[in-house]
């Protein structure tokens, strides 16, 4: 049995909710509020609402105020407005405002407010079947395009790996309310790492010093990376956060606040850096404005850094999901991935190849990195 769409009433006069709950009784889930405390109770809990219909003129909080907190606090509901005929001025605030669907004159006819609901319902539908659209099939389109990142340069999809879950961790602490984008974002922010020269790459991913010139290619992989994504649909939030990694303001975003710190945290600590050192490190760089993220990093140490168990495995036992605790270097002592790298699939395969080559030094120390999701659980 298909559940009926979740309607929140608002208005301060109860009359007027019992009219338009009987109303519409039979076709909608309704909840009421006598006013607009009440709403932002409703709007705060657990129940999601398809359609959010609030009264213009209320005291103490007027309609736009109501709908302007839905919006933030559920955004993907549809907003409604009842006013009267000499509301129109405020009206258009609340067009403005609280980015209405639509609004509706007192008193509303039966017919015609059943049709604008249905019509507000199917506008839900579509705003929500967008949003999963972007965050599995988009999802989905990038994390193939990760792992070709990881058959071609395994040392940068590592680090993207690294950074994706970091970034994974602090969004989580700090409760951020939508994060494809950054989710995004932090797994593509090694693709412009594609166009270096091999060399440079390795270095680069291994924590060696870099020439003046290698340091220029490294500082423009941002803007590489918005060129690639160019011509993906609906990726403007991503490439906006990608190319403002290289700017300077001081006016950044959190999301890309988050992804700049996770991207120094995870270059520091692939050097072998302590952790404990590495925080004081972010300190004595950081911005202006940094002070929130940093905190979070302090109280996800455990996750931000990896404290899990290590223990020993060989390489034909690694498994996708386990941290490498170790580097892992040839059995000559070259250097083929730094400590910290999450095992995926390409980069299982890239050792195994290794291994059968040029040999690799066995066993390799790994451990297990508690997720972001499972710690707030």
């Amino acid at each position: 049995m298909n559940q009926l769409p979740h309607v929140l009433l608002v208005d301060d006069e109860e009359f007027v909710l019992l009219a338009l709950s009987r109303m519409l009784r039979g076709r909608f889930t309704i909840t009421t509020a006598l006013g607009g405390e009440e709403a932002l109770q409703h709007l705060s809990g657990a129940t999601q609402f398809q359609v959010v219909v609030s009264d213009m003129r209320m005291p103490g909080m007027d309609g736009v105020q109501v709908l302007s907190h839905a919006r933030k606090t559920q955004p993907h509901a549809t907003r409604l407005i009842l006013s009267g005929h000499s509301d129109l001025a405020a009206v258009a605030r609340a067009i403005s405002e609280g980015n209405l669907f639509r609004f509706l004159f007192k008193p509303s006819k039966g017919p015609e407010l059943i049709a604008t609901l249905d019509a507000a319902v199917e506008q839900h539908r579509l705003v929500v079947a967008e949003k999963e659209l972007l965050e599995r099939t988009v999802t989905g389109s990038v994390d193939v395009l990760s792992e070709v990142l990881a058959l071609t340069n395994p040392g940068a999809h590592g680090r993207a790996r690294r950074v994706r879950r970091i970034v994974d961790a602090l969004a989580t602490e700090l409760k951020l309310p939508s994060r494809w984008a950054l989710e995004i974002a932090a797994s593509l922010s090694q693709v412009g790492a594609v166009l270096l020269p091999p060399s440079t790459a390795a270095r680069w991913a291994n924590g060696q010093v870099l020439s003046e010139d290698e340091q220029a290619m490294v500082h423009k992989m941002p803007a590489v990376a918005d060129q690639l994504l160019r011509h993906i649909p609906r990726f403007e939030p991503v490439r906006a956060i990608l190319s403002a990694l290289g700017e300077a303001s001081a006016d950044q975003p959190i999301e890309v606040r988050i992804i700049r710190i996770a991207l120094a945290l995870e270059q520091t600590l692939s050097r072998g850096v302590a952790s404990s050192e590495a925080l004081s490190w972010l300190q004595s760089v950081a911005r202006p404005g940094d002070e929130a993220v940093l905190d979070a990093c302090a109280r996800m140490k455990g996750l931000v850094f990896g404290q899990g168990a290590s223990q020993t495995v060989t390489i034909e036992n690694l498994r996708e999901g386990m941290v490498l605790a170790s580097d892992v270097r040839t059995r000559a002592g070259a250097l083929l991935i730094s400590r910290g790298h999450e095992v995926t699939f390409g980069l299982m395969t890239a050792l195994r190849n290794y291994a059968r080559t040029v040999g690799v030094a066995e066993p390799l120390a790994v451990e297990f990195i508690e997720k972001a999701e499972q710690a707030a659980a």
